[in-house]
């Protein structure tokens, strides 16, 4: 895969420091029918935010970020994160 890779963080700074790692979910401006179907996705379309796609919460990962290179583009509104939270809270608890 060529060209930069975006993702959102949705571990607490404090464990990021710690382990130098970060859990993300991938955003990209692709989406299967089976995830948007099962509303895995989440948009960043009209949310102000430079970075455009949707949010992979089916896709979590864990990412070293100092290996990646990777940096900070921007911070998205507090409701995008909570809707995140709320996906990613609805696969590990159920």
């Amino acid at each position: 895969m060529k060209g930069p890779h975006f993702g959102l963080v949705v571990s607490p700074a404090a464990f990021n420091a710690r382990f130098q790692k970060a859990w993300i979910c991938p955003i990209s401006q692709g989406a299967t029918d089976a995830a948007r179907d099962a509303s895995f996705l989440v948009t960043l379309m009209g949310t102000g935010c430079k970075t455009v796609g949707n949010i992979h919460t089916h896709q979590l990962k864990c990412l070293d970020y100092a290996v990646r290179k990777a940096r900070r583009i921007e911070t998205v509104p507090a409701v995008v994160i909570a809707e995140v939270l709320d996906r990613l809270r609805t696969v590990l608890e159920d």
